[in-house]
């Protein structure tokens, strides 16, 4: 009998019920899953941990390889993780009571690679981009060990620019097998930043006036501010319209998030127009450098992060970025 999705969020519900050691978890996020495991973001205390739950007799094998050689390691690129022997009960359709391994890894402070690559504008971003992919290699093979499974989803970028690979369950040890992934990942940034310059080339915002609009300024990550008579939105090079016109007030976008203003307050939006910081704020400072926004309501200062997420409460003063 093999533990279920289902069980899965269950045992989240009720974790001082369910889990042996994890008992004070946190669920941050929903449950998806793989061929091998489900997984989900927890929270202990201050650090935030992947939990993956085998969804087939055999998928703990995979781990169990590589968790030992892990214990060994002294590498920044390669998360603590533990395996957790019989550590969350569940019940069959029948009522019988069973147990299932947790695989816990320790997840990395930074946002998505593919964020990174995404607000590519020029060589100069490519080019940090490329040079943080080539210092992961360098990392890998000085750990002596392959991730195998290194897309730009499995990998977060911190305020530094260094990358760090999450979700090690196919890790296998020796160097050298994700070399086609990693080349993979510096086509993927080249390619991303002769599009946006050639984006760039293409679009002259002092040019003839884009039907519809006041004007459109500078473009920046593949959008452009735009007014209209309903507000300011953004358009794409071509001059369509790729987020509604909406808004009193936008900044450019800088590394997939811009500020806006409304009538209700400042916020931060991604480059869907979806609120990362809903607009109730008098100010929303967003720093591209960090990812992080300071963020005054009243009289008082909060900081959030790239996520949105409030990582510093509101006090009378401004955190710093």
């Amino acid at each position: 009998m093999t533990a279920t999705i289902s069980d899965l969020r269950r045992s989240l519900g009720s974790p001082a019920t369910r889990f042996r050691r994890l008992g004070k978890a946190v669920c941050e996020g929903g449950i998806s899953r793989t061929s091998y495991f489900a997984e989900t973001r927890i929270r202990l205390g201050a650090k935030a941990f992947t939990l993956f739950m085998p969804l087939s007799g055999n998928a703990m094998m995979r781990v169990e390889r590589f968790a030992p050689l892990r214990r060994h390691l002294v590498s920044p690129a390669v998360p603590q993780m533990e395996i957790l022997c019989d550590e969350m009960s569940y019940e069959d359709a029948l009522g019988r009571r069973s147990e299932c391994d947790i695989l816990i890894e320790a997840l990395p402070e930074g946002r998505p690679f593919g964020d990174a690559v995404a607000a590519v504008c020029d060589g100069g971003d490519a080019a940090a981009l490329v040079a943080a992919i080539d210092a992961l290699e360098r990392e890998l093979h000085r750990a002596g060990v392959s991730h195998n499974n290194l897309r730009a989803e499995n990998i977060l970028i911190d305020d530094d620019g260094a990358l760090f690979p999450i979700r090690w369950i196919y890790a296998t040890a020796g160097a050298g097998g994700d070399a086609k992934a990693l080349e993979a990942l510096r086509a993927q940034v080249k390619t991303m930043a002769a599009a946006a310059a050639a984006e760039q080339a293409s679009f002259d915002p002092y040019a003839s006036p884009i039907e519809g609009t006041y004007g459109a300024g500078a473009l920046s990550e593949g959008l452009a501010p735009v007014e209209t008579e309903q507000g300011w939105g953004f358009v794409d090079a071509t001059g369509r319209i790729v987020i509604e016109p909406r808004y009193m007030w936008v900044n450019g976008f800088r590394e997939g998030r811009a500020e806006v203003q409304t009538l209700d307050g400042m916020g931060l939006i991604d480059k869907q127009g979806r609120y990362v910081i809903e607009p109730r704020y008098d100010i929303v400072d967003y720093d591209p450098t960090t990812g992080n926004s300071q963020v005054r309501l009243g009289d008082e200062w909060a900081l959030f992060d790239y996520s949105g997420r409030q990582v510093v409460p509101f006090a009378s003063m401004q955190p710093a970025l």
